[in-house]
């Protein structure tokens, strides 16, 4: 018996085709096509399965939709690749002495903030804000991006917390000073030495 299909033997008995797996029962009351007669489908009629673009060499494929990979390059200096996390400001920089500085690697920095902390501190401090994170990553090493983003997630934490502190004391000493003045002039007008 010859499948009505594909056009391929097969024994009296079975009940599919051997070749292209069609059931060969249904095909019974239909007369069946003669062998030399038939002809296959033409070899490059069936489109090749969709492939993946080739893989540059020394890159590593995302594995979840468009997640790039960034290989950890911290801690080993300028010019190479950042990742995007670098790009936000971190006020754990504005903290006093250039303590960020000094721990995560950018000493020079921290040197800039210590040693001329009344000129060119304030400076120093707004570059490591806008910067220190960029610095961070050139300049320590971290294991895993992961651990960066919560390293410099408590730095910004604590600066926010040395910020909110630094506002509440300035306007205590700011109403204190008033408070100096409005009395010393309240001394001086009742005649009394102050």
């Amino acid at each position: 018996m010859f499948c009505g299909h594909c056009g391929a033997e097969n024994d009296n008995q079975t009940k599919f085709c051997i070749s292209c797996g069609k059931l060969l029962a249904e095909q019974s009351g239909s007369p069946q096509p003669d062998p030399q007669h038939f002809q296959a489908p033409p070899p490059h009629s069936i489109p090749p399965p969709p492939q993946a673009p080739p893989i540059a060499p020394g890159t590593v494929p995302p594995s979840f939709g468009s997640y790039e990979q960034i290989p950890n390059t911290s801690g080993m200096g300028s010019g190479h690749p950042l990742p995007p996390e670098t790009q936000n400001m971190n006020l754990g920089g504005c903290l006093p002495c250039g303590i960020f500085a000094f721990a995560n690697g950018a000493a020079m920095w921290g040197i800039i903030v210590l040693v001329a902390s009344c000129f060119v501190g304030s400076l120093a401090n707004l570059v490591l804000l806008i910067k220190g994170n960029e610095f961070a990553w050139q300049n320590r090493r971290f294991n895993s991006r992961q651990e960066y983003n919560e390293t410099m997630n408590a730095w910004n934490y604590w600066g926010k917390v040395y910020l909110i502190f630094s506002i509440i004391m300035s306007v205590i000493g700011a109403i204190l000073y008033v408070a100096l003045i409005v009395f010393a002039i309240s001394m001086e007008g009742s005649g009394g030495n102050f």
